[in-house]
């Protein structure tokens, strides 16, 4: 409920001792706020880039004053290895971190 959501998410935020959130990439890309995290891990990959960069910018939040690193947990020789490579790249289109358009369609993105 959200009563027992937004407690949640304040002990994550206030309490110390609470040190880690367990959540799917949806329930973490709506309407929370992490922004207490330093580390963010991703055990799963959704279908759309969307959903993952606003899952990432849960924790990527106005007045955040300490960086946060990102892991993504794959496993190798699995669908994981597809999935990665589309979002990947799509991620690196909607950074700009492509050389040009040219880089974008040949899939430039992050290396695995």
């Amino acid at each position: 409920d959200q009563e027992g959501r937004r407690t949640a998410v304040q002990r994550f935020r206030y309490d110390p001792a609470c040190r880690v959130a367990l959540l799917g990439i949806e329930a973490a890309g709506v309407g929370l706020d992490f922004s207490a995290a330093s580390v963010v891990v991703f055990a799963e990959l959704p279908r759309e880039v969307a959903k993952l960069r606003q899952a990432e910018d849960r924790a990527h939040r106005h007045g955040q004053t300490f960086p946060v690193t990102v892991y993504f947990l794959l496993a190798r020789n699995t669908f994981d290895d597809t999935r990665w490579a589309r979002l990947s790249g799509a991620l690196s289109c909607l950074s700009g971190v492509c050389d040009g358009p040219k880089g974008c369609e040949e899939g430039g993105g992050l290396k695995v």
